[in-house]
């Protein structure tokens, strides 16, 4: 079948590090199997320790023909050599050995109505490397070309069931054209853009909930606003509210039960600031912001970042049964949550290479919550409702 295909311009550029890689995609996450994969190990012409691994290092779960890896303490994967740090399945038996998401990790892609957006995922310390090497890593450009099966198998789909329970999903492509240009706008900052998207979703809901058939017609007379230099002036004027960014962000990453391991992670016994590394004052932060960004000194940098996660976060539908509005002000919660953990790592840290190296690592860490675990969202915005902050004003004086 043919598709168009969107891609982003570093996408062929990857190169897995293997043993190099400090971040391996071996540890934290629980992989999931297909019997038949399992099977098929213990059919092969493999050594003997090799079966007696596969035979004691799966779990049952909920699903007949899928199984789980089981993890030791150190939160590895029982198959990752811990002396030359590559993979025991690959080494004795190839590449095709391995599982569907050992296999296409860290490609992903969305597809709907014939087109497929293809990209990596930033949770991968390379990706995160290709992302942040120049300023037109995460153009997107489009082409028409045959997909072969091992790349649409790595997509996420959006099936007519998908699209008959919510069929703002009808118009998947259009708007993430849309919000993607809001964000990539280089006459505006990343933290303004954030927010013009914050106004246009919600607005975009209020018709959707009217005539979902408008929303085309809704971006084209939004997507002038969104770049008129006016607008974007006034957005990018509106005064920070740092007594409700603060607090809110801090109890959010109690709420995800993160704040401890970040705390310990981000100051690691050499912290220079003199308060709880996780809550920074009003008064403080303003000049930690300036540090960290100095950290940074290239826009393009933080702006592909962001960019980078819109697509992690197969947005603009990260939950395909929630609206418009509810996914974004996920994808900008996080953000606003990603660059404060950047402005905490400064307060705590005077290297500039070191804040650096540890924003690289919370960025691949979070990126695994928080764009391919399905509960973190829902449990973002259920805090986000309970302090009662979600509306437009509030999530963008979170982001602000």
């Amino acid at each position: 079948m043919s598709y168009t295909i969107k891609i982003p311009s570093y996408i062929n550029d990857f190169k897995c590090i293997g043993k190099e890689c400090e971040l391996h995609c071996c540890q934290v996450w629980g992989i999931d199997w297909y019997v038949s994969e399992v099977e098929r190990i213990k059919n092969s012409d493999c050594s003997q320790e090799l079966k007696d691994l596969v035979a004691r290092s799966f779990k049952k779960t909920e699903h007949d023909d899928i199984v789980r890896i089981i993890f030791g303490e150190d939160k590895d994967c029982p198959f990752h050599d811990k002396e030359d740090r590559l993979c025991m399945i690959q080494k004795e038996l190839g590449h095709d050995y391995l599982s569907h998401t050992c296999k296409t990790y860290p490609l992903a892609g969305t597809i709907n109505n014939g087109t497929i957006l293809r990209y990596r995922v930033i949770s991968c310390p390379a990706v995160y490397d290709l992302v942040t090497a120049s300023p037109d890593a995460c153009d997107v450009y489009t082409k028409a070309r045959k997909e072969d099966i091992t790349t649409v198998n790595s997509c996420f789909v959006d099936t007519e069931t998908d699209v008959s329970d919510n069929p703002v999903l009808m118009y998947r492509n259009e708007l993430f054209d849309f919000f993607y240009g809001i964000i990539s706008n280089k006459n505006t900052d990343i933290i303004t853009a954030l927010i013009s998207g914050i106004l246009a979703a919600s607005k975009i809901d209020e018709f959707a909930a009217k005539d979902v058939k408008r929303i085309p017609e809704v971006i084209k007379a939004l997507t002038p606003q969104m770049t008129n230099p006016a607008t974007l002036k006034s957005l990018q004027d509106i005064a920070p509210n740092l007594s409700v960014k603060l607090p809110v962000l801090k109890n959010l990453f109690s709420s995800l039960e993160i704040e401890v391991p970040f705390r310990k992670f981000i100051q690691n016994g050499e912290g220079t600031a003199d308060t709880d590394v996780l809550f920074i004052s009003p008064e403080q932060y303003n000049d930690y912001y300036k540090k960290f960004r100095s950290c940074f000194p290239k826009d393009y940098i933080i702006r592909n970042i962001v960019r980078a996660l819109y697509m992690d976060m197969q947005m603009p539908f990260i939950d395909k049964k929630d609206s418009i509005f509810a996914n974004y002000a996920y994808f900008a919660v996080c953000v606003a949550a990603i660059e404060y953990l950047g402005v905490c790592i400064a307060a705590s840290n005077d290297d500039e290479v070191a804040v650096r190296a540890k924003f690289k690592t919370i960025v691949c860490h979070l990126a695994r919550k928080l764009c391919h675990n399905t509960t973190t969202n829902k449990l973002v915005l259920d805090f986000i409702k309970s302090i009662n902050c979600y509306t437009p004003g509030y999530i963008s004086i979170i982001v602000k």
